[in-house]
């Protein structure tokens, strides 16, 4: 994550070495998305029961597909947990759906609609892609198609960021 700018719920800006010593990840995700929302209110309920132990904890940072700044910076503070955010004019947040192959399918046409793009597609939204320290996926959870399932993928004791 880095070149990333992240910010907060109180719209701040916060160091990305300040993950180290938790497992990170990426949730993709857009507020008019169905299966979004049924998902986030379980992933809250798992952020913070991870997040109670003193070892093994996590963190996610929030890549919006939402279709403006404001509506991406409405739903993070309101809805989602006490995570952070890509922000919204971060050019990271379009290279990390690239990179990883996750975009809403409202974002085809940005992203792609040739044959090598659907193919570099892993899936839409909900995801997660569990990040090694140098950026390189170390779990993907595809939320889309497993729901809050996915979840037990997420080998926590084995990402964790060195501190």
């Amino acid at each position: 994550v880095d070149n990333t700018k992240l910010v907060n719920k109180a719209g701040e800006a916060v160091d990305p070495e300040t993950l180290r010593g938790k497992s990170v990840a990426l949730l993709f995700y857009a507020e008019w998305c169905p299966a979004c929302r049924e998902f986030l209110p379980l992933l809250k309920k798992f952020y913070e029961e991870q997040n109670k132990q003193k070892h093994n904890q996590i963190e996610l940072v929030f890549v919006s597909s939402d279709f403006s700044k404001g509506d991406a910076i409405e739903t993070f503070q309101k809805q989602h947990g006490d995570w952070l955010m890509v922000d919204y004019d971060c050019p990271m947040r379009e290279e990390y759906k690239i990179r990883f192959g996750v975009w809403s399918g409202k974002e085809a046409a940005k992203f792609g609609t040739s044959i090598a793009a659907l193919k570099g597609r892993k899936s839409g939204v909900p995801a997660i892609m569990v990040l090694t320290l140098d950026g390189l996926v170390a779990r993907y959870l595809p939320a889309e198609q497993q729901g809050v399932e996915c979840l037990l993928m997420w080998d926590v004791d084995n990402v964790l960021w060195p501190k």
